[in-house]
């Protein structure tokens, strides 16, 4: 499995496309910051995307991949664990790399203090990529648009 990308958005889904391909729509990609009236703040909802490239050395494997979210101390406030199991060969279309996209909505993800947060995303135990994502603390309420 090779990573092609790890990131953080204000929602995603996969969706079927024709002829059984698979089409991923993404909303507020590439979320770095998260700003609040006040803290602790919970942002409602916060996507997780990530998409691998497979070679037919995935078949018949298993995988454990890990979504970890750390505060600025560095404690772990969530982590998110799942399995990934490959039967037979990565099917894909003619000229094609398979992939395998992997979408997950958190909701009312914790920030209990402005900072820096990291999100890190670990497959069998190694770290694959880091995302930031800093919490700031906003005085009036933003312009619409903002």
């Amino acid at each position: 499995m090779r990573l092609d990308f790890f990131m953080l958005a204000d929602s995603a889904e996969v969706v079927d496309a024709p002829r059984g391909a698979r089409k991923l729509n993404i909303t507020g990609g590439g979320v770095t910051h998260v700003g609040a009236a006040e803290f602790p703040y919970r942002v409602p909802s916060l996507a997780i995307v990530i998409r691998f490239f497979l070679g037919a050395d995935d078949a018949d494997t298993t995988h454990a991949l890990v979504v970890r979210m750390t505060g600025p101390d560095g404690e772990e406030l969530l982590a998110l664990g799942h399995e990934l199991k490959f039967e037979g060969d990565p099917a894909s279309h003619e000229g094609e790399e398979p992939s395998l996209f992997i979408v997950g909505q958190l909701a009312n993800a914790p920030f209990p203090t402005s900072g820096t947060y990291h999100f890190d995303l670990v497959l069998d135990e190694d770290l694959v990529d880091r995302k930031a994502i800093t919490a700031v603390e906003w005085s009036e309420t933003p312009a619409e648009g903002e």
